[in-house]
C-alpha cells in the first residue's frame, strides 16, 4: 500500500475501535461487522483509480475524500464547497 493511502485493513479497524466505544458507553448498535468484503475493498481501492498510467487524483487528499464521494460526481472534493 503508498504511503498515505487508507487500507482496508484500516477502514475495519476503525469501524470496530468506533462500535466499541458506542458499545462501551451503552449506546445502542445496530448490525456491526462487514456485510460484504468485496464492496469494501471497491471502495478503499477507489483511490488508487488510474488510467494510462495517470493517477486521476493529484493529492492524498483528493484520493482519500473519494470515499465520501456519492458517485455522482467526478471530485470527491466539491462536497466541502458547499
Amino acid at each position: 500500500m503508498p504511503e498515505g493511502y487508507i487500507s482496508t485493513r484500516q477502514v475495519l479497524r476503525a469501524h470496530f475501535l468506533i462500535a466499541n466505544k458506542f458499545y462501551l458507553d451503552g449506546a445502542g448498535l445496530g448490525g456491526i461487522g462487514l456485510k460484504d468484503i468485496g464492496l469494501l475493498q471497491s471502495a478503499v481501492g477507489r483511490q488508487h483509480v488510474s488510467f494510462g498510467g495517470k493517477a486521476k487524483w493529484t493529492n492524498h487528499f483528493d484520493a482519500t475524500a473519494t470515499g465520501c464521494n456519492d458517485g455522482k460526481r467526478s471530485d470527491p472534493g466539491k462536497f466541502l464547497e458547499t
